[in-house]
C-alpha cells in the first residue's frame, strides 16, 4: 500500500471531520462517543505515514474506515437531524432485552432511497475495530453503536416507520443468537431423524425447501446454508416486532412487496411472514412457531416472545388532540392505533370538529404523524420528569 493513498484517506477524513467535529446530541453518551473520535482524529493526524510498513499502513486505513462508518451514522443523529421519537421507543424497546454490562447507542442513518430500512452490524459486533484502536491509540469505546438506516424522506412518518421495530429485531438476533439456535436445532433434528412428520409438515408451510435432500448434504458437509439461516433471521424479526407493534408492519410489508408468494436468497415470501405473525397474534401455536419461543427463551436465559404492547381506547385523535400515554406498553401501541385510524374512516376527523371541507389524503397523513410525534413527545417529557422529581 503506497502511504500517499493512505494520506488521502485522511484528507477526506480531515475535511469529514471539519464538517463533523462540532456535532450537538441530544444524550451524553453520543456526545462521549464523539469525543473519543476527536482525539482519535488528534492522534492520527500526528501519525507520519511514511514511516509505516505495509501492514501498519492497512492498520492505520482500517481505523480510517471505522472513523468514516461512524460519522455517517453519527451525523444524522444529531440533536437536529435524529428522528427522536421513535428511536426513544426502539430504545424503550430495546431495554426489555439488555443486561446492565451492556451499552449500546441506537444512531441512524438517513440515506435517500425509499425503501431502504436497514440494520448495519459492522460496529455493534466488530471486536477488532475497538481492540485495535484501545491497543494502538489508549482510547476506550465504552459504548457501540446500533446502526439503523432509514430513508430521509420517512424520517417523521410514524406510520412507515413500524419497520425499524423490525431491524432493531436484527441486532437482538445477532447479540443473542436466536436465529443461529434455530437453525442448529432444525438442522440437527433433521439429521438424526428426530422429527415426526407433523412437524416436518409444520416446517415445510415456511421453509418449503426444508426436505430437499441438497439440504442436508450440504449441512453434513459443513456449508452454510444461507437461504435457511437469513429466512429463520427475518421470521424471528418480523415476530420480534410483532411484540411491540402487533400486525402493523404486515400493513407496509404488502404493500412493499405485493404480497409476493415467492421467496428470495435473503426473505421468506411475505404470505409466510404475515401468516408467521398472524398466527403469534391470535396465540394459534405451532411447531414450527414453539421453536421460536424456546430458542428466545433458551437465549436470554427465561424471556419470552409476548405481546409487550398495551392496547388503549381512545378518541383524542379524531378530537385533533395527543392521546395521553401512561407506560411504554401503550406507547408502543400507539402506532397501531394510528395505523388503524389511517386504515378507517376519515370521515369521523371532518365529523367531530365540524369541518366545513373535506380533508384530503395528504392532510390526514400528515394529521396522524403530527399527533403520533406529540404523543411521544409528551409521554417523554412526562416521563423524565417523574423520573427526576
Amino acid at each position: 500500500m503506497d502511504s500517499k493513498l493512505l494520506n488521502l484517506h485522511f484528507a477526506q477524513l480531515s475535511s469529514a471531520w471539519n464538517y463533523s467535529k462540532d456535532n450537538i446530541y441530544s444524550d451524553a453518551k453520543k456526545s462521549k462517543y464523539h469525543n473519543n473520535l476527536k482525539i482519535l482524529y488528534s492522534k492520527i493526524r500526528d501519525e507520519d505515514f511514511s514511516k509505516y510498513d505495509e501492514n501498519k499502513l492497512a492498520t492505520v486505513k482500517s481505523v480510517c474506515d471505522f472513523f468514516f462508518k461512524s460519522l455517517e451514522f453519527l451525523n444524522s443523529s444529531t440533536l437536529n437531524h435524529i428522528p427522536f421519537e421513535i428511536v426513544k421507543c426502539l430504545e424503550l424497546a430495546l431495554s426489555d432485552w439488555e443486561n446492565d454490562k451492556d451499552d449500546f447507542i441506537i444512531v441512524t442513518s438517513l440515506v435517500n432511497n425509499i425503501h431502504n430500512f436497514s440494520f448495519d452490524p459492522s460496529l455493534a459486533f466488530n471486536d477488532g475495530f475497538y481492540n485495535l484502536i484501545e491497543r494502538l491509540y489508549s482510547i476506550e469505546f465504552s459504548s457501540r453503536l446500533i446502526q439503523i438506516n432509514l430513508p430521509a424522506y420517512l424520517d417523521k412518518d410514524y406510520l412507515a416507520n413500524v419497520v425499524l421495530y423490525h431491524e432493531l429485531g436484527h441486532f437482538v438476533d445477532i447479540k443473542l443468537s436466536v436465529s443461529k439456535a434455530i437453525y442448529e436445532d432444525i438442522l440437527n433434528r433433521l439429521s438424526e431423524n428426530q422429527l415426526t412428520s407433523e412437524e416436518i409438515d409444520s416446517l415445510r408451510v415456511y421453509f418449503p425447501y426444508i426436505t430437499n435432500p441438497v439440504i442436508l448434504t450440504q449441512y453434513r458437509s459443513g456449508i452454510p446454508i444461507h437461504v435457511f439461516s437469513q429466512h429463520i433471521a427475518e421470521y424471528f424479526c418480523d415476530l420480534f416486532a410483532a411484540q411491540y407493534v402487533n400486525s402493523c408492519s404486515n400493513h407496509y410489508l404488502n404493500y412493499l412487496t405485493e404480497g409476493d408468494p415467492k421467496f428470495s436468497q435473503s426473505h421468506p415470501s411475505t404470505i409466510n411472514r404475515v401468516k408467521m405473525v398472524e398466527s403469534f397474534l391470535d396465540s394459534d401455536e405451532s411447531f414450527t412457531l414453539s421453536l421460536f419461543r424456546d430458542a428466545v427463551s433458551k437465549c436470554t436465559s427465561g424471556k419470552e416472545l409476548t405481546n409487550r404492547s398495551e392496547k388503549f381506547e381512545s378518541e383524542n385523535f379524531q378530537n385533533l388532540i395527543p392521546v395521553d400515554i401512561i407506560n411504554n406498553g401503550q406507547l408502543h401501541y400507539l402506532f397501531s392505533y394510528g395505523w388503524n385510524l389511517w386504515l378507517g374512516n376519515w370521515e369521523e376527523f371532518q365529523s367531530k370538529n365540524n369541518m366545513g371541507f373535506q380533508l384530503n389524503r395528504t392532510q390526514v397523513y400528515h394529521l396522524i404523524n403530527n399527533l403520533i410525534e406529540k404523543s411521544i413527545g409528551n409521554y417523554i417529557i412526562v416521563s423524565n420528569w417523574q423520573k427526576h422529581s
